[in-house]
């Protein structure tokens, strides 16, 4: 097992740097949206701190929107055709 070690801590690393660099753009104009929708900087912060109550029907919304995005919709090919993954977050899936 130690001589796998290296080759999947290198996996993680690339693995989330991924992720970093597909989330990091929607969490951002998440932010930016909470921004622009606030007159001051209290509001701003009086949003952000009701993050954590947000209901399932609005994290469903904003999830269902990125994974919407062409980056997160994958295909894998089954034969001739393609077939979309489908997402627990996907009505259509």
């Amino acid at each position: 097992m130690s001589d796998i070690t290296p080759l999947l801590l290198d996996a993680k690393k690339e693995y989330t740097a991924r992720l970093v660099e597909i989330v990091e753009p929607q969490i951002s104009a998440t932010l930016i949206d909470i921004w622009d929708s606030t007159d001051d900087i209290p509001d701003f912060q009086a949003e952000l701190r009701r993050i954590p109550y947000w209901n399932s029907t609005l994290v469903n919304a904003k999830t269902y929107a990125y994974i919407r995005l062409p980056i997160f919709r994958a295909t894998r090919r089954r034969g001739d055709r393609h077939v979309r993954e489908s997402s627990k977050c996907d009505p259509a899936g």
